[in-house]
């Protein structure tokens, strides 16, 4: 869930049926009444990002603007990823495809990494401070302010944060 740059509330999922989809609804009256609003893939996570609402799941990244939904970027093949963060650097409302965005999940056997300067168009792999294993218990939670990322891990044994610049 995120909110609105003008106000309301957006919410986005995976709704599963015979395949994967996606589904995201508005809602401008404090949660009252919702009004869905198609995505083209299933999303994991969304955050507030310019002048409107950036979203990640197994199809790639999504852009909201406020009434509809742009397909962006892709990971290569998210199938089965566990998305565990989503964030963005606070952007003036007309700065929608610069700031900085930062994704972490749980692929395969480890952790990892993506950043993004562009909304979500094009997305590169960054290393992980620290290798953790794929387990119900992993952390790897972010936080962006400008170009500074705080990263929280925890393996299920060992918590840690990590500050670096993505200059």
């Amino acid at each position: 869930m995120a909110p609105l740059p003008g106000g309301g509330w957006l919410m986005a999922g995976e709704a599963y049926g015979t395949t994967l989809t996606g589904a995201s609804w508005t809602s401008e009256d404090g949660g009252t009444t919702w009004t869905p609003v198609p995505v083209g893939g299933p999303l994991a996570l969304v955050t507030p990002y310019g002048s409107g609402t950036l979203g990640v799941g197994q199809a790639g990244s999504w852009w909201y603007d406020g009434t509809t939904w742009q397909r962006r970027g892709t990971f290569g093949d998210a199938n089965g990823w566990r998305f565990l963060s989503l964030s963005a650097a606070a952007l003036p409302a007309a700065a929608v495809d610069s700031g900085l965005g930062v994704v972490t999940a749980a692929a395969g056997t480890a952790c990892r990494m993506w950043t993004s300067r562009d909304g979500g168009a094009s997305w590169q792999e960054a290393a992980m401070p620290v290798s953790l294993p794929v387990t119900a218990e992993t952390v790897a939670a972010t936080a962006v302010n400008g170009d500074t990322v705080l990263l929280a891990t925890d393996d299920g044994t060992q918590a840690r944060l990590w500050l670096a610049s993505a200059a």
